[in-house]
Order: structure tokens, then sequence, then C-alpha cells
């Protein structure tokens, strides 16, 4: 089993961050409140950046 690299990684936050976009948009619009919503949808753009910090770090 070989290990997870930065792009296996980034990846899959990358993934993970447009399934709780998409989520969010259509899941969550009728059953939360807008200022909720918008909390989420924030945390959700976070995490695309994070998935880009994390495949572009070359450390």
């Amino acid at each position: 089993v070989k290990p997870f690299t930065r792009i296996d990684t980034g990846a899959f936050f990358g993934f993970l961050a447009v399934a709780l976009d998409v989520f969010g948009a259509h899941g969550l619009k009728s059953k939360v409140t807008v200022d909720t919503l918008s909390s989420f949808e924030t945390a959700a753009r976070y995490q695309i950046y994070d998935a880009l910090a994390v495949t572009a770090y070359h450390g």
C-alpha cells in the first residue's frame, strides 16, 4: 500500500469541499437560516483553499 501523496490528499480535500458545497446549496437551503447557510458556504470555500494549499505545498 503506497502512502498518500500531497496530490491524493489535496484531491480528496477538493472533492470533499465540492461535495459539501453542493450539499449546502441544495440540501440545506430550505432547512437552515440564511446566516447558517452563509457560514457553511464560507467553510466550504476555505476547504477549497486548504485543498489548493495542500496540493501546492513543496516541503
